[in-house]
């Protein structure tokens, strides 16, 4: 088996600058195109040798910019691959999946990947994790908060494109301010969080797409929103 050379900083940046173009083509597709672009992209990126570090890049600069990545697991998600799990907005497993930073078990203490998963799950369960280096079981993933669901392995395909179907309806550039402005407010003082929200919250009302969802609903049909998601990313 050949292992691909780590990319240079020219090739390195042409493949994050690629993985966002095709974030934001697969913004204009049905809900399972943008899944599989979201997860083909990961694959792309570690079998061009991405280091972790880079990796984050392309995922934060690429795909979380106006989408939510979403995790399908059906196998074993160790270290950096549960960490990832855990740095997604949704995450869907098999029952046969399993979770594990393996580091409290040899020489290497999976310091990086504790980062995410210790704000997913709590700092007892995560250090249970990260101590024993256990694998924990897809069912107990879910009952900790690392992802949403666990469904039979023949309905995880199923399962995933469900939810992405319910995640992406709506207005894109809605759903786009929504993730950003979540993820800014989720670690402020309550009062500060409903500052910021209400304050986003008033300058969504004024967009076309917040207009037409208020006309949709007082005239009883389906809206037609027109904004991209890139439109939901401001500076507020």
């Amino acid at each position: 088996m050949s292992v691909s050379p780590k990319p240079s900083g020219l090739r390195r940046g042409e493949v994050i600058a690629a993985l966002s173009l095709a974030t934001d083509l697969s913004m204009g597709q049905p809900a399972e195109f943008a899944l599989k672009s979201c997860i083909l992209a990961m694959r792309l990126g570690e079998a061009l040798g991405l280091g972790a570090p880079d990796l984050h890049e392309v995922y934060y600069q690429s795909l979380l910019r106006y989408v939510g990545c979403n995790a399908e697991v059906h196998a074993l998600a160790t270290a950096a691959g549960c960490q990832l799990v855990a740095t997604c907005d949704l995450a869907v497993a098999a029952e046969s999946a399993g979770f594990a930073l393996p580091g409290g078990r040899g020489g290497l203490f999976c310091h990086t990947p504790l980062v995410a998963v210790g704000r997913q799950i709590g700092r007892k369960r995560a250090l249970e994790m990260a101590l024993t280096g256990d694998v924990i079981s897809a069912a107990t993933a879910a009952e900790w908060g690392l992802i949403n669901k666990v469904v039979p392995d023949d309905e995880l395909d199923a399962a995933v494109d469900d939810l992405m179907a319910r995640a992406t309806r709506g207005s894109a550039a809605s759903k786009a301010a929504g993730k950003r402005v979540f993820y800014a407010q989720i670690d402020l003082d309550q009062r500060d969080a409903y500052a910021y929200a209400t304050q986003v919250m008033s300058a969504g009302v004024t967009t076309s797409d917040g207009q037409e969802g208020i006309r949709a609903f007082i005239e009883k049909r389906h809206a037609n929103f027109t904004l991209p998601p890139q439109a939901g990313v401001t500076d507020l």
